[in-house]
């Protein structure tokens, strides 16, 4: 994991965890209480799978009865979101396969997602019906990835014998608006981690929604910036520079002001492997840096920057390129320093 950027030197951040502890001290706090997190980004850029790493790594505060008292939950969700995508095809112009298909979603719609009993032939219909491609558009170009998790796992949950994992049951948790959390602890620290599937054109919508967040974890996808996508039938934009647009929404918004902010980029490799061939004056014409990781990196972590400007609050930037568990204790331990700041500045003041 690199850190690319903080804005003090670690001399500095020392002295400050010092005095921080000395504050701690002082007014009884502890670090122990639960740390929020909102985790963010555009579609596809990798939130979902980085998120579910950290409900991987850390460990579960699920009971085992509770996995079990949950499991007809897990049934409901599956019917409930796969009649999500059934209606929306038979509203639209995207068609099911054959009428095989058709027929089978038929059979979904009339079941009583509150009073059913799942069994095997319905976990084949389901299965198949995800395999459809006219549901698989409609879910590409519609909903978050995490609408996927429990069709992916299909298999695994139609077994007789099947006990949901505690991941299973932070996805059980999505809601309508497209937010799922989950609750963990990792080396001592209670984690709530947040997770915000709806996309920035509904952003104000639900934004106060989240004003108690102590950190946000903006996830960033490197490789897209060639790639430009059309909004809607007059508009274009560059995939990053969409991001980035993001990330300024984040930041200045009121209820998040007193948050502090960890960059995530994500896909590294793509991102080098790419520069070979794509130069990254495609993203931006007036760049005169070096065509290379660093630079280009550290160009796009000044823009960022520029956005932010709030004095008492550091940037992190982080970059995915060790193991899953350094991935988490490199973001956990920044997440204790945010704490601790937002913690010893309130002291002071």
């Amino acid at each position: 994991m690199s850190f690319l950027c903080s804005e003090n030197s670690y001399q500095q951040q020392s002295k400050i965890s010092i005095d921080i502890d000395k504050s701690l001290k002082n007014h009884k706090l502890k670090l122990e209480e639960e740390i929020r997190v909102l985790i963010y980004g555009q579609k596809k850029v990798g939130v979902t799978t980085l998120f579910k790493t950290f409900l991987l790594m850390g460990e579960s505060q699920i009971t085992p009865e509770e996995l079990m008292d949950n499991r007809n939950n897990v049934y409901k969700t599956i019917i409930n979101q796969l009649k999500k995508f059934i209606i929306i095809s038979n509203n639209s112009k995207i068609e099911l396969e054959n009428n095989n298909n058709i027929q089978m979603s038929n059979l979904i719609l009339e079941l009583d997602s509150e009073n059913f009993l799942w069994n095997k032939e319905i976990g084949e219909t389901c299965l198949k019906l995800w395999n459809d491609s006219g549901i698989q558009k409609i879910f590409q170009s519609q909903f978050s990835e995490f609408f996927g998790y429990f069709f992916k796992h299909l298999q695994r949950i139609s077994d007789e014998n099947y006990t949901p994992t505690p991941q299973d049951l932070n996805f059980i948790k999505l809601t309508q608006n497209g937010i799922i959390e989950g609750k963990f602890t990792f080396e001592r620290c209670l984690i709530k981690m947040i997770e915000m599937g709806i996309q920035t054109s509904t952003l104000k919508k639900w934004i106060n929604c989240f004003s108690e967040v102590q950190a946000i974890i903006y996830v960033i996808d490197l490789s897209v910036y060639d790639i430009v996508e059309s909004e809607d039938c007059s508009k274009s934009i560059n995939k990053l520079e969409k991001s980035l647009n993001g990330f300024k929404e984040i930041i200045e918004s009121k209820y998040l002001h007193g948050c502090g902010v960890i960059v995530f980029f994500n896909k590294k490799d793509i991102f080098r492997e790419k520069l070979k061939t794509v130069p990254f004056k495609t993203y931006d014409k007036d760049y005169i840096g070096e065509n290379d990781f660093e630079s280009t990196t550290n160009f796009i972590k000044n823009k960022l920057l520029d956005y932010y400007s709030n004095p008492n609050k550091n940037v992190y930037f982080l970059i995915n390129e060790e193991s899953e568990v350094d991935i988490c204790r490199s973001t956990f331990n920044i997440l204790k320093d945010i704490v601790l700041n937002i913690t010893y500045n309130s002291v002071k003041n």
